[in-house]
Parts: C-alpha cells; structure tokens; sequence
C-alpha cells in the first residue's frame, strides 16, 4: 500500500476506492469477494467486531453505489439519442 493510502483512515480509503483493511485499489475487481478475504460474510455481533462490521459494511455500500451507478449508465445508454417529441 502506498503511503498516501497507508495514511488515509478506513473511512477516506473507501471513499477514495480502496479497501479499507489493506488499501487495494478496487477498480475492476468485485468488491464483495474482496472483502470475503477479510471476514465471513456474517461477522459475530459483538463489541471485539463492532471495526469489522463497519469496514464491512462500508464494502457493501461501496458494491450497492457501483451497481446502481451501472444500471444507470445502462439504462441512459438505452434511451435514444434524439427522442421523437410526442404528437
């Protein structure tokens, strides 16, 4: 991990699209399986996971926004061009 990464909170990290464990750059790979490299995919609630729960959670929202973003940009890409005015 770089230094300017290293440097970053978890919070910044993900916000800036890395990992926030270990600061991968996320770009291209699928954000879900990733984060199953670093905890199960249900962590225990307890106060000792309360760090984990939120990182994970953080990886979750990060994969829901890139999903949205997708089918928006699909669903733009199926609209035409030069829409016929109604009649």
């Amino acid at each position: 991990m770089s230094p300017e990464v290293q440097a970053m909170t978890p919070a910044q990290r993900m916000t800036a699209g890395y990992c926030p464990e270990c600061g991968l750059n996320l770009t291209g790979i699928n954000v879900i399986s990733h984060s199953r490299e670093h905890w199960p995919q249900v962590i225990p609630d307890r106060a000792d996971t309360q760090e984990a729960r939120v990182r994970q959670r953080m990886m979750q929202n990060y994969y829901d926004a890139q999903v949205a973003a997708a089918a928006a940009a699909a669903a733009q890409a199926a609209q035409p061009a030069n829409p016929t005015p109604a009649a």
